[in-house]
């Protein structure tokens, strides 16, 4: 459905800008830790978010949406 286009799509968006935004700032997995308070403004700008709270909050959200679009897509060629 559309709405299930939409949830794929923008979770596809936000994994990516999290992605290239982890790869322009370090060649190891992203730690906001060792970013520095300018690498972790960068990743918030970036991705639309106020706090790494709320950031981790909505890739938390996005993720248990798609995986349940992709689910249930599975489900449906299964049948």
């Amino acid at each position: 459905s559309s709405s299930d286009q939409e949830c794929l799509c923008l979770a596809y968006e936000l994994f990516w800008k999290v992605q290239a935004v982890a790869k322009l700032l370090s060649d190891k997995p992203l730690d906001t830790q060792m970013i520095g308070q300018g690498g972790r403004s960068f990743l918030l700008r970036e991705t639309g978010e106020e706090t790494l709270e709320t950031l981790e909050r909505s890739l938390a959200e996005k993720s248990h949406e798609a995986a349940r679009v992709i689910l249930a897509t599975l489900k449906a060629f299964r049948d």
